[in-house]
Order: structure tokens, then sequence, then C-alpha cells
């Protein structure tokens, strides 16, 4: 029987691929219940009590774009 290293290495990076996908779709399901409220977007770094479109925009930045970025590296 002979045993077919590259399909078994095409198969761990599928596997490592699929792990590492989970994390960012996981930590973007975290991040998404930490930030709403009732199914509304409530940034938890806006200080404005009635922001602006681009507090919003920032706020996603920095509340969703930064953490993500700490998952994926």
């Amino acid at each position: 029987m002979t045993h077919d290293r590259a399909a078994d290495n095409e198969q761990l990076y599928r596997y490592e691929i699929t792990a590492a996908l989970n994390a960012v779709v996981h930590a973007c399901h975290v991040i998404v219940t930490e930030h709403s409220h009732r199914g509304f977007w409530t940034p938890k770094t806006s200080t404005e009590p009635t922001p602006t479109h681009q507090d919003l925009i920032e706020a996603a930045r920095r509340d969703v774009l930064n953490r993500l970025q700490m998952v994926i590296h």
C-alpha cells in the first residue's frame, strides 16, 4: 500500500485553512454579540450620545477590525 504524501499535505492545508476561517467567523460572532443591543449596532468606543455615521465607521474600525486583525495574526 503506497502512501500519497501530496494528498495528505493537501488535506492538512485544508484543515489549517478551515480552522483559521472558523476562528475569524467565531470572532465576528463574538464581536457582534458584544456590540449589539436588540439587533442594533452599539459601538463601545464611541463617546458621542448620538454618533454620526462617521463616528460609527471609526468605532467599527476600532472595535471590529482591530480585534479581527489580532485573531488573524
